[in-house]
């Protein structure tokens, strides 16, 4: 495996996304992201909410560069 492919493989498992098994709740649910929560009243509402925010979000960007040469 290429160094590459290692880098990508440990950036894909940096995003953590988790859904809960319930379907049904009296109070709602919580969708958290960085930054903040809110409670939606439907399991679906909060799927949606979480796709929204998720697509919303600044992808962090790490790079590799050559150093340019200083000119006098």
């Amino acid at each position: 495996m290429s160094i590459e492919k290692r880098i990508r493989k440990t950036a894909a498992t940096k995003v953590k996304v988790v859904i809960t098994n319930k379907s049904r709740s009296k109070w709602g649910f919580i969708v958290r992201w960085p930054g903040g929560c809110e409670v939606v009243k439907t399991k679906a509402a909060a799927r949606q909410m979480l796709l929204a925010k998720v697509r919303c979000q600044w992808a962090m960007s790490f790079e590799i560069v050559p150093v340019q040469k200083h000119k006098p």
